[in-house]
């Protein structure tokens, strides 16, 4: 593979117009690699169907609603989920799901809470966020009250 006419500038560089060597010339991958392609209609062996649970890392469990798109959209929150099943609505972008109790795995729809970010960083930075339910909901009214003092503010 020499490159007979092909012309470098100073920095190592193609000039502009220059051919590559290999213009024209078909391609094959030989060998067997045809055996080790993906083919029409296959379905990976860690396919999971729709419905499926999975644990994060970080505790939350993740439901498989679809099948298209980015991971993110195939894959939402589980408590996000029973919340949107549970008053036939979805959850808007700017609001979160809590647990009241503070429990990852306790999916009550009575220790669901949904949450503007805003109330969500007010009730964390504050230390509003108990393992009762009721001091949660305290806390959640406390965080609305102190956004509207700040509100009223300005």
């Amino acid at each position: 593979m020499a490159m007979t006419n092909q012309k470098r500038n100073s920095k190592g560089q193609f000039q502009k117009g220059n051919r590559p060597w290999n213009t024209g010339m078909r391609w094959s991958a030989g060998g067997n690699s045809h055996k080790t392609r993906f083919k029409k209609g296959h379905i990976p062996k860690q396919y999971k169907s729709l419905g499926t649970l999975r644990e994060a890392r970080n505790g939350y469990t993740y439901i498989k609603v679809s099948d298209e798109g980015p991971r993110y959209q195939r894959w939402i929150p589980y408590q996000k989920y029973l919340w949107q099943q549970h008053y036939q609505r979805t959850l808007p972008k700017e609001m979160v799901i809590l647990f009241l109790d503070g429990n990852k795995k306790n999916f009550a729809i009575e220790n669901l809470a949904a949450v503007t970010r805003a109330e969500s960083m007010y009730i964390n930075h504050m230390g509003l966020h108990f393992d009762n339910t009721a001091l949660s909901k305290t806390g959640m009214l406390i965080a609305r009250v102190m956004m509207k003092i700040k509100e009223k503010g300005k």
